[in-house]
């Protein structure tokens, strides 16, 4: 029986955290969690920390462009401007990809300064670790709790109820292969609102609980790379770029059932289709397999996705960054400049009212 109804979660985010640079971590030689405030799209799961180190640039440079962070496994005809960038963004403003369909859509949306560059996961080194022989990854996508149509085919009185049946039904289906790998690991995704309770439940049910991609931690890009290049098979129960990160990285990756099917309320059925599970099954079929062991790594695939033969160098990299002095003030001076322009209209029209 699944140890689940007796789970008590009584620990704050930041403990759970700070636990959670635990023997398995330890064991996998992870980094620890660092926590850090996102000042720009770039810093985003540490991205603009490692180009720093990278790049031996010693100043806390400003980033005046906004980079694709996940791959877009949907369907590009359902596309819109608010998938990739949100607010009131000049049209000038640099926007990096690795995706040929988000430039084309971006670049007819009026965007002059769409820049072929990867997905930031390209640019991070391949680690130098001994992969684990029959071993396995888990994925709990952040979905998860994102579960079909929800609104839609469940009313509200049920969510709680829907979102539970997912959960126990993938750890159900963890805890029946299990015996099957010589080493296993379940990662939790930390954003979701109920990650405590996810590692309480893998704790009870004496399955080993890593945490995943942290938008806030300083390491989560290096974390992922060294996970996927420790485990044999990446498994998981719904889509994201854990998908193409674990390719890349060498796992054998695949979708299992019970597959669950994203789905946002506050779009429409259309978009919603494009993102479907039948869309999915259709587009990348080689993913959805009756048994794990018919997975198989589909790296070449995977750094086509994420566009990694846009890879800039490192001259290109702090141009389009504005990683210098001269960058920074040009930068700085667009900036004040579209805001005393955004004022100057904003006042002309009060007045002309």
């Amino acid at each position: 029986m699944l140890a689940w109804y007796s789970c008590i979660c009584s620990y704050s985010m930041e403990n759970y955290i700070l636990t959670m640079n635990s023997k398995s971590e330890r064991e996998l030689s992870l980094p620890d969690i660092e926590l850090i405030k996102l000042n720009q799209s770039t810093d985003r799961f540490g991205f603009s920390y490692f180009l720093r180190d990278n790049l031996n640039i010693k100043l806390p440079y400003h980033s005046f462009c906004g980079w694709d962070q996940g791959w877009y496994y949907g369907n590009s005809d359902v596309w819109i401007e608010e998938d990739f960038i949100s607010g009131d963004v000049n049209k000038n403003f640099t926007y990096l990809t690795g995706d040929k369909d988000c430039k084309i859509l971006l670049n007819n949306l009026g965007y002059r300064n769409v820049v072929m560059a990867g997905l930031p996961f390209c640019y991070i080194d391949f680690p130098k670790v001994d992969r684990i022989k029959n071993s396995a990854i888990f994925m709990l996508p952040k979905q998860m709790t994102q579960c079909a149509h929800i609104g839609k085919i469940y009313q509200d009185k049920d969510k709680d109820r829907f979102f539970e049946n997912c959960r126990i039904k993938f750890i159900e289906y963890i805890n029946g292969v299990k015996n099957d790998f010589d080493k296993v690991v379940v990662c939790i995704f930390p954003g979701n609102s109920d990650s405590e309770e996810l590692i309480s439940v893998c704790k009870k049910n004496k399955l080993e609980v890593v945490l995943g991609a942290n938008p806030y931690d300083k390491n989560a890009l290096t974390r992922m790379a060294i996970l996927f290049s420790k485990f044999e098979y990446s498994i998981a129960n719904g889509m994201g770029s854990h998908i193409i990160y674990a390719n890349i990285m060498g796992a054998k990756c695949c979708i299992v059932d019970p597959v669950v099917d994203w789905h946002n309320a506050a779009r429409s059925n259309i978009w919603n289709d494009g993102f479907s599970n039948k869309y999915c099954r259709k587009a990348y079929p080689w993913l959805y397999v009756e048994h794990y062991r018919s997975a198989k790594n589909q790296k070449k695939w995977a750094l086509r996705m994420a566009g990694c033969e846009f890879k800039l160098d490192k001259n290109n990299l702090v141009k389009v960054l504005g990683w210098s002095i001269l960058g920074q003030i040009k930068g700085f001076y667009s900036v004040i400049l579209r805001r005393l322009v955004r004022g100057y209209n904003y006042f002309s029209n009060f007045f002309s009212h």
